[in-house]
């Protein structure tokens, strides 16, 4: 007789998000989370009910996990006017890059595009107590800045995804 195993299903989401991660939407399936959790496909269609509800449960766990990483980074770095490049490099460092791209690539074509909407909303207005600027300039240059951060996230390990942010910082500061 089989053991009981007993895996929440945080675990299994972060099983799923790992195989997103790596490859796609195509790893978000029963058999596959399956195999990686060694739970028995059946009990995860019992636990999830379709494919497409472990999906969307894989990529709201997914940002769930990327605005906990923002909050925690937000208490670590706290703003000081010119911190915007050392916030952005803790939050790329508590972020997996791949799995940022995959969520956001994700939650385009999906239901969850408002948290993908709020976590840039939230990374947005951090970035604004961070950046010295004028009045009317500051979420203009935080809205470029984090642009130019998720492509540096998008394109990291490719060439061209090498460039400074400290120095486009530098440029919508002056």
């Amino acid at each position: 007789m089989p053991r009981n195993k007993q895996i929440s299903d945080t675990e299994v989401l972060e099983a799923a998000l790992t195989l997103f991660a790596r490859d796609g939407d195509k790893g978000v399936s029963f058999g596959m989370v399956g195999k990686a959790t060694g739970l028995a496909p059946a009990t995860l269609v019992q636990r999830f009910v379709s494919r497409e509800a472990l999906y969307g449960a894989t990529i709201a766990h997914g940002w769930t996990r990327a605005m906990a990483a923002f909050q925690r980074c937000e208490v670590a770095i706290l703003p000081n006017g010119h911190n915007a490049v050392a916030f952005l490099k803790a939050l790329g460092d508590e972020l997996s890059a791949p799995s940022l791209a995959a969520l956001l690539i994700a939650s385009q074509s999906h239901e969850l595009s408002a948290r993908a909407g709020q976590f840039r909303q939230a990374v947005e207005a951090s970035l604004q107590s961070r950046i010295e600027k004028g009045p009317g300039q500051v979420a203009e240059a935080a809205a470029a800045i984090f642009a130019a951060w998720q492509g540096r996230q998008l394109w990291q390990g490719t060439q061209g995804g090498d460039f400074r942010l400290r120095s486009i910082l530098k440029k919508k500061q002056a």
